[in-house]
């Protein structure tokens, strides 16, 4: 799944979600997500998020 598609179906879920590609370095490509201007790496958003979400249903 390519990084537009699943940051589109993020929206909807998290419409003030917003995910960015960046290059850290030499070790590469990662992933920063902003939730409401929080920076944080895209483990923990899905430690903190998707987890979340998955208890509730």
């Amino acid at each position: 799944m390519s990084i537009q598609v699943w940051s589109k179906n993020l929206k909807k879920h998290y419409p003030n979600v917003n995910v960015e590609k960046v290059t850290v370095g030499e070790r590469g490509k990662g992933y920063i997500v902003y939730v409401d201007g929080e920076r944080m790496a895209l483990n923990h958003f899905f430690r903190r998020f998707y987890r979340h979400r998955l208890d509730k249903e």
